[in-house]
């Protein structure tokens, strides 16, 4: 009877061991509010209507000059490393992550993480 039961055991035991599996998962990034930075990001489309605000105090009077057509040069490559959108001088300075003056308004976190996917999918000037 004793054997019945360790036999039986055994045979539960395996069976459970190898019933049980685990499911691959991505983990999602949740430094800009869990939001999935967006991929295939146009500069014309997605970058610089995001520095309008910023065209008012950054206007040629004032470097770099971010006003419509002016923006890509003024930025690529003196403030921005292209690939490493954590690490360039423009997202570190941008409104709500670093800018050295208070200008009234923030760029959100969503915002802030386009200008970075833009950065680390090349910086160009599409």
């Amino acid at each position: 009877m004793k054997k019945l039961f360790q036999f039986l055991m055994l045979i539960t035991m395996s069976l459970f061991m190898t019933s049980c599996y685990y499911d691959s998962y991505i983990e999602l990034p949740d430094d800009n509010g869990g939001e999935i930075p967006p991929t295939d990001v146009s500069f014309m489309d997605d970058i610089e209507p995001l520095f309008v605000r910023c065209a008012g105090c950054h206007n040629g009077s004032q470097d770099p000059d971010l006003r419509p057509g002016n923006a890509y040069n003024a930025l690529v490559p003196r403030y921005v490393t292209v690939g490493d959108g954590a690490n360039s001088e423009l997202v570190n300075k941008l409104p709500g992550n670093g800018h050295p003056i208070d200008v009234g308004f923030v760029l959100s976190a969503a915002e802030i993480s386009t200008i970075e996917a833009w950065i680390d999918e090349g910086a160009q000037n599409n």
